[in-house]
């Protein structure tokens, strides 16, 4: 990451549900990439507020709008389930 830029991370644990999908991630209404089952992708951004959510099979999570300062790393856990299919959680 360049010094005058920051970074949105999301990671993706080895939960069973969903093990063979991968998650659309978005960032400002585009999508940046999947994510599959115990993976991580990392997002170059310039600073300032961002927003993201993540989506699979049309369900999407809420929008979440983080500000991101230049050389810092902003993280986000994407979990799926039975009850609530796709979630974003910031840490």
């Amino acid at each position: 990451m360049s010094k005058d830029q920051g970074s949105i991370k999301f990671f993706r644990g080895k939960e069973w549900y969903a093990f063979t999908r991968a998650f659309k991630l978005y960032v400002n209404g585009e999508e940046i990439g999947k994510i599959k089952r115990g993976k991580e992708l990392i997002v170059e951004v310039s600073p300032g507020v961002h927003t993201v959510y993540a989506s699979m099979d049309g369900f999407q999570t809420e929008e979440a709008e983080v500000t991101v300062d230049a050389g810092e790393t902003i993280t986000f856990q994407v979990t799926g389930s039975t009850q609530s299919f796709v979630t974003l959680k910031m840490l």
